[in-house]
């Protein structure tokens, strides 16, 4: 029922008459994720990484990863079991769709485990919400 109160040009809602701006602060303080840092693209027409590598589809869903997951669990490969976990999460919660499809531009994201820190993740999820 909210969706139905967006005002897209406005960026936020109106409720009852009162419009309730939406920004990536909000994001910020609802999720816990920082609004600085670099930027990265979520949408991208292919990638070619270590993480994309471990499945031979075109598109790969969250059952994808998942049964990738279970299949490398008892493996040695912790870093591996780690991105998958990671993507996921990302795919799952901050980033889901109604095709259940991994966004290709996570797949180049969680290959560099230490970088994670560095992205404005309120930025890109904020993006992401009001673009959906």
């Amino acid at each position: 029922q909210l969706c139905s109160t967006w005002l897209e040009r406005r960026g936020g809602f109106e409720v009852r008459c009162v419009f309730i701006p939406f920004t990536k602060l909000d994001v910020c303080l609802c999720l816990g994720v920082r609004v600085n840092g670099q930027m990265f693209k979520l949408f991208k027409d292919e990638v070619d990484c270590h993480s994309r590598r471990f499945f031979d589809t075109s598109d790969v869903s969250v059952e994808n990863v998942y049964e990738q997951l279970q299949n490398r669990l008892k493996g040695d490969e912790v870093d591996d079991v780690c991105r998958l976990y990671i993507l996921l999460g990302l795919s799952e919660f901050l980033f889901p769709n109604r095709g259940g499809k991994v966004h290709l531009g996570l797949f180049e994201l969680v290959d560099d485990l230490s970088c994670l820190g560095k992205y404005n993740w309120g930025g890109v999820i904020y993006e992401y919400l009001v673009s959906s």
